[in-house]
Formats: structure tokens, sequence, C-alpha cells
């Protein structure tokens, strides 16, 4: 426990006694001021966003989450838009007693 304690307050010591400097932090771990993306330039400004490059990836996301559900509900909608052209042209679809088609296999509403 004491050896603990003590290795914490050297290291802390050390630690500002010591601190890095910017020539010190590898390149390889720094964030450069401006990335090329797909959705533009992206700006950096020691390692934080601007305003600018905030609103355009927050764009990208919404986009993403739009194209997202889209596609997500682009099978149901089709289905649908299937059975409706059948029934258009007469198609008449199966009237078994628990088909989802069924008006009489419907629960009834609680009055």
């Amino acid at each position: 426990m004491r050896a603990k304690l003590i290795a914490t307050v050297l290291g802390v010591a050390f630690g500002v006694a010591f601190p890095l400097n910017a020539a010190d932090v590898p390149a390889s771990i720094t964030t450069p001021d401006k990335v090329e993306a797909r959705i533009g330039p992206l700006e950096f400004k020691d390692g934080a966003p601007s305003k600018v490059t905030l609103d355009k990836v927050y764009d990208a996301i919404d986009f993403a989450h739009a194209q997202r559900a889209f596609a997500d509900t682009f099978q149901g909608v089709s289905i649908h838009a299937i059975r409706k052209g059948l029934q258009s042209v007469g198609v008449k679809w199966p009237r078994t007693p628990m088909s989802p088609f069924n008006p009489a296999s419907q629960p009834s509403s609680v009055t």
C-alpha cells in the first residue's frame, strides 16, 4: 500500500516537473489541422473541430440515419405496393380463418 502511494506521488511529481512539450509529442498521435473527407475538408484547431466541421459531420450522420430509415422501410412498403397492385387487377387473397387479410380473424374492439 505504501509503495503504491509513493509511486503515485512520484509519478505526479515527475509529471508536473517534466511536462511534455509539443516537440515531444509523436506526430502519429496528433490531429492534423485539415483533413480531406468525402463530405469535404474538415478543419481542426489543436485537435478540436471547428463549428463548420461539426456541422458537416452532424449533417453526414443525419443523412446516414435517414438513408438507413429509408432502406429499413423500403421492403415493407414494396410488399404493400405489390399487394395493392395485385388487388387492383383482380387478384383475390385467400380468406382462411387466420388470414391477416380476413376481417373476421381480426380481434373485435372492446366497447
